[in-house]
């Protein structure tokens, strides 16, 4: 990660990293270090509107929007169905179902947001697997490890 910048009168009032970035400033145009990058086929240089920063982490929001969806819904039926209101276990189950599984449906979920073409089948069923065998994987490797909800977003 670089920072190169010339210096101004806004960067000057606004910034505590000054003047290290002429510094960054004079090794990127160095001629050396130019012809070094513009010879190694590994790297690439890229804009942040190449990267397309902004449509990918609104793909992954409206992507988590699927699991969150689940979650009002899985609330009140655990709560109608606890001791004191409704007594019914078998329907608490179900809520306890969606909240158990938080991982999964988040795997699902953002699996199926980044996919482009209309069968969701197939992102959905990887996106299981995906956090299926990260969660036995990390068992095996340490079983007091919980990764969660990060580990679903991770492994869709």
């Amino acid at each position: 990660m670089c920072h190169a910048a010339y210096l101004d009168q806004e960067l000057l009032n606004g910034s505590s990293f000054v003047y290290p970035r002429t510094h960054q400033v004079e090794f990127l145009i160095h001629s050396a270090f130019a012809q070094k990058v513009k010879n190694d086929p590994l790297i690439e240089l890229v804009t942040y509107d190449d990267m397309n920063v902004k449509s990918n982490v609104q793909k992954l929001g409206r992507a988590m929007l699927l699991p969150v969806a689940a979650m009002p819904l899985a609330g009140l039926i655990m709560r109608l169905s606890a001791d004191d209101m409704l007594n019914i276990p078998v329907i608490g189950a179900a809520g306890n179902a969606v909240f158990g599984n938080l991982d999964i449906l988040f795997a699902i979920g953002v699996a199926i947001g980044f996919v482009k073409n209309k069968d969701k089948g197939i992102p959905a069923l990887t996106g299981f697997l995906a956090i299926a065998t990260l969660k036995k994987g990390l068992e095996i490797m340490d079983p007091e490890v919980n990764i969660g909800i990060f580990g679903g977003i991770n492994s869709g």
